[in-house]
């Protein structure tokens, strides 16, 4: 809006429209007035494509610290003797869920049952998980307030893996592998400085492994 010289608003000159008093203007949602439907085809052009179905552009990626959490999320399989029975890691149950839920689909109600188990559970863990974060995050912030401020340690050269899931469910089980690496970080650090004794530590971490690799 442009403020004309007697102080009252106008249209520009471009925008007004010639058109007589008293007669209709014949217009649709897109085209001009007495624009005839011919005129908006060609004015219109051709149809524009519908875009192609959302893919990854680039791969996900997982950076894990610690032996611990990558032991987790890709599991242990049978060696050659025979001695060590083989662990289910997180790689290997996110294809197994993906399976489950294409069967949940069909109408099993033992495999959606058995997901909405599986969700319930994994959530409770993450719950406990973050307390204890908080817990050991606290001791440490406390020792910063007085002076002595503490870094988490981390690899020098962690690990990347590249994940690429069929479902949300191995995103929440990545997820949860990312935190439980974090958390065994904060518990080496405060081991090796001093604020945990290292039995105390091993405890910590072996409370919270063992039950996300039951689950």
């Amino acid at each position: 809006m442009f403020a004309s010289e007697t102080g009252k608003d106008q249209m520009p000159e471009s925008r007004c429209s010639a058109t007589t008093p008293g007669v209709p203007v014949n217009a649709t949602l897109d085209s001009l007035p007495g624009e005839s439907p011919r005129g908006m085809s060609e004015r219109a052009g051709p149809r524009t494509p519908k875009p192609a179905l959302l893919v990854d552009i680039a791969a996900d990626t997982l950076t894990l610290h610690t032996r611990d959490a990558y032991w987790l999320f890709a599991g242990r399989g049978l060696d050659e003797d025979g001695v060590e029975h083989p662990i289910l890691g997180g790689q290997r149950a996110s294809a197994i869920l993906n399976a489950l839920r294409h069967i949940a689909i069909g109408g099993n109600p033992y495999a959606d049952w058995f997901l909405v188990c599986f969700d319930d559970q994994l959530k409770a863990l993450r719950v406990g998980l973050a307390q204890r974060v908080a817990e050991w995050e606290a001791s440490i912030e406390v020792l910063k307030r007085k002076g002595l401020a503490l870094n988490v340690l981390g690899s020098r050269e962690p690990l990347q893996v590249t994940v690429a899931f069929g479902s949300c469910y191995g995103y929440a089980i990545a997820e949860t592998v990312v935190e439980f690496d974090y958390y065994v970080r904060i518990v080496r650090t405060l081991v090796l400085k001093n604020r945990i004794r290292p039995d105390v530590g091993r405890v910590a971490i072996r409370e919270l492994s063992r039950p996300l690799r039951r689950i």
